[in-house]
């Protein structure tokens, strides 16, 4: 829904001039995503989480995801034969890092990560909101960024840059 109706015929002009640009910023923030994750070669485009949280990202890009808690598990009790099966099917995603979504990982995060031989991302991906002291967009980059560069990609943080600046000058 459109608040133009209840503004001012004033403030309408101005309405519509930021909704264009925040549109224009959604538009690109895609497109340097796509970029992003299209630098990687196909093999490595593997984001291995603790849970299906990030299936947008998945699916929009073309990532291979495997949420190991949520695929094996049985009320988030990890059991050996399950342990097994997840690090068979880690090694052989082509995945170089495990992404959590909390800073400090969990007992059995660290637990895959030391059977698979596969380090944690030190930042933690956002799927649930936005990371302190960010906006929306410079979250989403910052997902991208951990990403790109823990599948050993190198992300291109001065378009993250100018987009996040760009966020933040519509006012």
């Amino acid at each position: 829904r459109s608040l133009a109706p209840v503004l001012p015929a004033s403030d309408r002009a101005a309405l519509q001039q930021r909704t264009a640009r925040a549109l224009a910023v959604f538009a690109a923030l895609q497109s340097w995503e796509a970029n992003q994750f299209s630098s990687l070669p196909s093999a490595q485009r593997v984001l291995v989480t603790d849970h299906r949280t990030y299936s947008h990202l998945a699916d929009r890009f073309g990532l291979v995801e495997i949420a190991m808690l949520d695929s094996h598990t049985t009320g988030g009790v990890l059991r050996p034969s399950s342990l097994k099966t997840i690090t068979q099917e880690v090694k052989a995603s082509g995945a170089k890092t495990i992404f959590s979504s909390v800073a400090t990982p969990t007992k059995t995060l660290r637990r895959i990560s030391k059977s698979t031989g596969l380090p944690i991302a030190s930042t933690p991906l956002y799927g649930e909101g936005i990371a302190a002291g960010r906006n929306a967009v410079s979250t989403a980059t910052l997902n991208v960024c951990t990403i790109v560069n823990g599948q050993g990609g190198s992300c291109d943080t001065a378009g993250a840059s100018a987009l996040n600046a760009k966020w933040s000058s519509i006012r």
